[in-house]
């Protein structure tokens, strides 16, 4: 069990390769906050691991919902030694110059501001 008493973040957890690293670091011993936009998803997610997993709603491009999925984290599962900032985002695949501003914009919230946002919910100061 080489994740035995950590304690990790992982955005994006809902499916995918989130899903996949939360079930993981929980079959390694860690205790998982699955963070995902989709909370019914992550739930479900959750509940299969059992209950060394909590799910939390949060959209990862907006800052204070990042702070309050740290903030939760800690507050049921102690301090969080392993943070993955897996949530990603994009348009469907055509030229740039199609894509709308108002969806290039999302893009880049989510998978760019995100990462500063986990950085400075994250990391003491």
């Amino acid at each position: 069990m080489r994740l035995a008493g950590k304690t990790a973040l992982v955005t994006g957890a809902a499916d995918g390769f989130g899903q996949r690293i939360a079930e993981v670091f929980a079959e390694q011993g860690a205790k998982v906050a699955l963070a995902d936009i989709r909370l019914d998803a992550a739930e479900n997610v959750a509940a299969r691991i059992g209950s060394n997993a909590i799910a939390i709603r949060c959209d990862v491009s907006i800052g204070r919902e990042v702070r309050a999925a740290v903030d939760r984290t800690e507050g049921e599962l102690g301090p969080i030694e392993i943070a993955v900032n897996n949530a990603g985002w994009s348009h469907r695949n055509q030229p740039l110059l199609d894509v709308d501003e108002d969806t290039l914009r999302r893009v880049y919230e989510v998978n760019v501001f995100s990462i500063y946002h986990m950085v400075q919910a994250v990391v003491p100061l």
